[in-house]
């Protein structure tokens, strides 16, 4: 692999702080390299906690991150405090953090808002700043510029311009001395020091204040792994059920568990017209209402499989593998298809129900075996994470193969024997 480190250096358009920086690791491609990606995290993970217990670490894959980013949150799991007073935010965050990190599965666990760090605070002189032509705005602007920069032009790289950023030397802005020197340049051009127009005093100050809604909150943000992250979000909301904030504070569970849900209903909703369009073509097809429904009824035994699969793989229901028990519908059908309409011929041609049900059996089974064999070997580089990014494929994989297989079975054994009470009952 190789890796950059950036300690207190500049990240987007801000300074980080000296004790805090980030390693980018580029791992070798997976078919030159040994362990899974998730397996060097945790390696890592344990190395770096028993060597440097002190240290806060968490470990992010980049497009995740920035999947995350687009979806609006932060990580997997976000504990949000609302309340008015930071020390009683402080406080509440202390037990809610001792209690979330007793729960399996929890990872990379990290405070949000609410930390308090040493802080340089600026006054600037009304009449000081006058002299020089000056406003109080303008005068922190001119401080603003020197530290984090302005566009003075752009310059072209092949088809794209990039702005050129000038800002003050680093050995200045990250030097709490020199600050005082800054240079502020008055209207006819007289250039005075920092520290002839204002005063900066060292205080401690809350690292960032978050709102939401006009409300003062701090989170707790983490990631998940080994377990599914609803199972987690359930045994986080009863470890923290016991815990009774004061009157006016108010602990809240989200992250994307929240998108998650939301996108399961919205899944649940395509799932129920994808059944329902089903539905409609198979009554065209059989120009019956009662034989689709007959097909209709391993598809509740191949979500039997899908949970099957799942839990024997140890792979968490998200939308992906929700994805694949949309996708089971349609393959689920298919087997019933071919099995239902070639009793129908032989039923058509003079043969009983029984022996058209044994007859379509013997003669389908080929056909079904070798459509589903098919379906599920061309999944199976998914289902067992083969290729780069086939992780995020994989829960869809595994839930097709799950659920075709147990409904293959039930397709070739459970819905003739449906079929033959239907009819016996239609005919009666």
């Amino acid at each position: 692999a190789t890796w950059t480190r950036r300690t207190g250096a500049e990240n987007g358009l801000y300074a980080t702080q000296p004790n805090k920086g980030d390693v980018i690791v580029v791992l070798k491609e997976p078919g030159q390299r040994q362990r899974k990606i998730f397996d060097i995290i945790e390696n890592q993970r344990q190395d770096i906690s028993a060597k440097l217990p002190q240290l806060k670490i968490d470990f992010h894959q980049i497009l995740q991150d920035e999947l995350n980013d687009l979806s609006g949150a932060a990580s997997p799991i976000e504990v949000r405090i609302f309340g008015e007073d930071p020390e009683i935010l402080r406080s509440l965050g202390d037990k809610v953090e001792s209690l979330i990190n007793k729960i399996s599965g929890v990872v990379d666990l990290a405070s949000n808002g609410g930390v308090v760090v040493p802080q340089l605070d600026m006054h600037v002189n009304p009449t000081q700043a006058g002299q020089l032509g000056l406003t109080e705005s303008e005068v922190a602007q001119q401080v603003q510029d020197g530290l984090f920069g302005r566009v003075a032009s752009q310059v072209r790289q092949g088809d794209k311009l990039v702005d050129v950023r000038v800002h003050l030397l680093d050995s200045v802005r990250q030097d709490p001395q020199q600050l005082k020197e800054i240079p502020i340049t008055g209207t006819l051009g007289t250039t005075l020091p920092l520290s002839a127009v204002a005063t900066i005093n060292p205080v401690t100050g809350e690292e960032s204040i978050l709102r939401q809604n006009q409300q003062r909150y701090v989170s707790y943000t983490s990631s998940v792994e080994k377990r599914d992250l609803g199972s987690v979000v359930r045994d986080i909301k009863q470890k923290l059920a016991p815990l009774k904030p004061p009157q006016g504070y108010l602990i809240s569970v989200g992250g994307l568990i929240a998108s998650q849900q939301q996108s399961f209903s919205q899944l649940l909703i395509v799932m129920g017209l994808g059944v329902l369009l089903v539905y409609l073509v198979l009554v065209l097809q059989f120009r019956d209402y009662l034989e689709p429904l007959v097909i209709f009824t391993t598809i509740p035994l191949a979500l039997l499989g899908v949970v099957l699969g799942l839990w024997i793989t140890k792979t968490p229901l998200n939308v992906s593998s929700f994805m694949g028990i949309i996708l089971l519908v349609g393959l689920v059908v298919k087997n019933g298809i071919i099995l239902l309409e070639y009793t129908n011929r032989l039923r058509v041609s003079g043969h009983s129900v029984e022996s058209a049900l044994l007859e379509a059996g013997r003669v389908r089974l080929r056909p079904i075996l070798m459509t589903t064999l098919c379906t599920i070997l061309g999944l199976m580089p998914l289902a067992l994470g083969l290729g780069a990014g086939s992780e995020l494929q994989k829960p869809l994989a595994v839930a097709v193969i799950g659920g075709l297989s147990l409904s293959t079975i039930f397709t070739l054994v459970f819905v003739p024997v449906v079929f033959r009470l239907v009819t016996r009952l239609h005919r009666n």
